[in-house]
Parts: C-alpha cells; sequence; structure tokens
C-alpha cells in the first residue's frame, strides 16, 4: 500500500481535470482520495493506493511530474501478502 500527498496549484489550467484522469486510469488501485482546500491557491490531495507496486509507482510519479503539482511525496508501506489476500 502507498500513500501519495501532494499540493497542487489549483488555479494551474485544467490540472485538476489532469489529476482526476490519471486517478481514473488507475482506478483498480485508488483506495481513497482526500482534497484539503489550503487557500485560494493551492490544495492538497491524499491519496490511498493498493496494488502492484510498479502500478502503484507509476501512479504517483505521473501525477507528481504534473506541472503545478509541488511537494509531492509517496510513502510505500510494504504488506504481508496474507494480509493483502484477506483485503
Amino acid at each position: 500500500v502507498a500513500c501519495v500527498s501532494y499540493v497542487y496549484d489549483n488555479q494551474q489550467r485544467q490540472l485538476a481535470r489532469r489529476l482526476s484522469e490519471l486517478r481514473g486510469q488507475s482506478a483498480s488501485v485508488t483506495v481513497s482520495v482526500t482534497l484539503a482546500p489550503l487557500n485560494q491557491v493551492a490544495s492538497m490531495e491524499t491519496l490511498i493506493l493498493r496494488g502492484d507496486i510498479g502500478t502503484v509507482v507509476r501512479l504517483a510519479e505521473a501525477i507528481v511530474s504534473e506541472t503545478g503539482v509541488r511537494h509531492g511525496h509517496m510513502n510505500v508501506v510494504p504488506l504481508d501478502p496474507e494480509m493483502v489476500r484477506a483485503a
């Protein structure tokens, strides 16, 4: 599982739409999305992801590399395979 947190400029043209499309393309690994407006120009999103590490890393890298995304960070928490099967 992984948590991806990032702050983005919500006035950046079409950024919210591009982020939503990226998440939609990887819906199979997205468990949760939380959005918190920080002020008039910045918002913070946190994604909880679960699945193949390659897919998770590609999604995180694609999001953090979008123009207008600032301070992105991914925290990976490896799980015991038994815990993943039970979910």
